[in-house]
């Protein structure tokens, strides 16, 4: 009974059968191959969109510590601007800003722009006769984009 299987006698017919149930189970297998790779490569591209997308939840749940930090430093007092203390803090302010510069957020430029309702949001206007009509005067509130993706429309004051 251990035969081995060119020992076996076959008729053409059976041979023949045989070769193509062998080019079937090679085929299926080269398709599931692929399907394999095609599904391992679906995976990779999901997980680097989930993690983007983590990326940048983190970074607009962040946005407002950043605007707060902004207005400190606005409200920073003349006499104590050249403490070290305060040196420190632009300093890490700037580490935060290379940060995201480095994740491909930018602040959206508004001031000195024609109003734009696709980035901006008009919180007030004001009537600026040394301003064309409809340009940014102030940003009250900075937007940001990531890689040409808005994350926040810019809050502005714009010109009649």
């Amino acid at each position: 009974m251990n035969k081995k299987m060119k020992d076996i006698p076959l008729n053409r017919q059976t041979k023949a059968q045989l070769l193509n149930r062998v080019d079937q189970l090679s085929q299926a297998l080269k398709r599931e191959r692929a399907d394999a790779l095609n599904a391992q490569q679906r995976f990779k591209k999901d997980q680097t969109k989930v993690r983007l997308q983590a990326q940048i939840d983190i970074v607009t749940n962040l946005l407002p510590l950043i605007d707060n930090l902004e207005r400190a430093f606005k409200a920073v007092p003349a006499n104590i601007k050249e403490d070290n203390w305060v040196k420190g803090v632009v300093q890490i302010r700037q580490q935060l800003a290379s940060q995201l510069q480095d994740l491909k957020i930018e602040p959206i430029e508004v001031v000195g722009k024609n109003f734009d309702p696709e980035y901006m949001e008009a919180l007030a206007t004001v009537e600026d006769k040394s301003k064309p009509p409809q340009t940014v005067i102030e940003e009250i509130v900075k937007g940001y984009l990531y890689d040409d993706q808005i994350l926040r429309i810019a809050q502005v004051k714009v010109s009649t």
